[in-house]
């Protein structure tokens, strides 16, 4: 019987996909980063969940792959034995995904009126699904 992959193993894969992608294309990169004076400008709220799938260097998306990977499964394992199977894994990506937009926020509260300020990163994401461990 041939295992499935872990499902925190795919969202880190691309992440990566995602990151090498953007580095190559400068366009791609500049319309996923967070710019919070554009967002609000342009209303391109969707750059407060992009911004979490493209990394500034090699370092920095490593760092959260294998956060993401050493805690990852624990809380798949979690939320699937508490709400099964799918909803488990329709549960981590919400949490996931949640947490990138919920700790994109500040920044984007803060920074509206800084043409120049920018974020990127999956960490608020990663944050939540490792607190998530600890806390269970």
């Amino acid at each position: 019987m041939v295992e499935k992959p872990s499902v925190a193993i795919l969202v880190a894969i691309v992440m990566a996909v995602i990151s090498f992608q953007a580095w190559g294309k400068p366009g791609m990169y500049a319309k996923w980063i967070l710019n919070p004076y554009t967002v609000k400008r342009r209303n391109e709220y969707y750059r407060l969940l992009s911004h979490g799938f493209i990394h500034a260097d090699y370092p920095h998306l490593i760092f959260n792959g294998l956060a993401l990977y050493l805690f990852g499964d624990n809380v798949l394992f979690i939320t699937q034995t508490i709400l099964g199977e799918i909803a488990g894994i329709v549960f981590f990506l919400l949490l996931f995904l949640a947490g990138i937009v919920v700790a994109a926020l500040p920044s984007y509260w803060r920074h509206t009126e800084l043409p120049h300020y920018n974020s990127l990163g999956a960490s608020g994401g990663v944050s939540t699904i490792v607190f998530f461990s600890i806390v269970f």
